[in-house]
């Protein structure tokens, strides 16, 4: 019998080898995208990473800049917060550039930041950490 659990054990274990090698690497990198920008301008991409900078930006958003270790870029979401203190998981459709409203332009200037300083920005579809995405996948 205990033979058995053994072996149920090494099989589990292989899966969850196998399975965290091939997602782990479904992700685009940062640098790729920012040195490829006309390839991936208006496509959907899968990034994990960690926030730097947040702002609220009230009744529009937020706007956060994500690092992967390979570069960074700003997003904007439709999201309030943004949990500072783990990775996470987003997809979201690459923008050359931001559009905003001259309400939004006023409330950055608060922040002494400049449209020009957002470069290309990721509009954000989908965003989870790595718990949810484990709990999705076994649903």
């Amino acid at each position: 019998m205990a033979k058995w659990k053994l072996n149920i054990l090494i099989i589990l274990s292989a899966f969850i080898i196998i399975f965290s090698m091939i997602w782990m690497n479904s992700f685009d990198n940062i640098e790729d995208i920012l040195a490829n920008i006309d390839y991936h301008k208006e496509k959907i991409v899968h990034l994990k990473g960690e926030p730097l900078s947040f702002f609220c930006l009230p009744f529009t958003g937020s706007l956060y800049k994500l690092t992967d270790g390979t570069g960074s870029i700003w997003v904007i979401s439709k999201e309030d917060t943004v949990n500072k203190t783990s990775s996470m998981y987003i997809s979201g459709k690459i923008m050359t550039h931001l559009n905003i409203s001259s309400d939004l332009d006023e409330k950055l200037k608060q922040y002494n930041l400049k449209i020009n300083n957002f470069g290309p920005v990721i509009q954000e579809i989908k965003r989870e950490n790595f718990f949810t995405t484990l709990r999705n996948i076994f649903k």
